[in-house]
């Protein structure tokens, strides 16, 4: 799980978030995700949805955002 933590981390900062945690729970089928972002638009908040969903082979209802400013 941590390799793909990794991968979510890589890949949203990738699109702009300065900072990323991704914490999966333990049987794997969901995702929190910490971004240290002012605002988040619809859009940004799709993107993230789908590089998680993809990594993780989950839905979009199990990914979680939380806003951390």
């Amino acid at each position: 799980m941590i390799s793909i933590e990794n991968k979510i981390e890589t890949l949203v900062k990738a699109k702009g978030i300065d900072n990323c945690l991704a914490v999966i729970n333990e049987d794997g089928t969901k995702v929190d995700i910490i971004v240290d972002a002012e605002e988040l638009t619809d859009t940004v908040i799709l993107q993230i949805k789908e590089i998680a969903t993809a990594q993780l082979g989950c839905s979009y209802s199990n990914v979680t955002i939380i806003q951390s400013n």
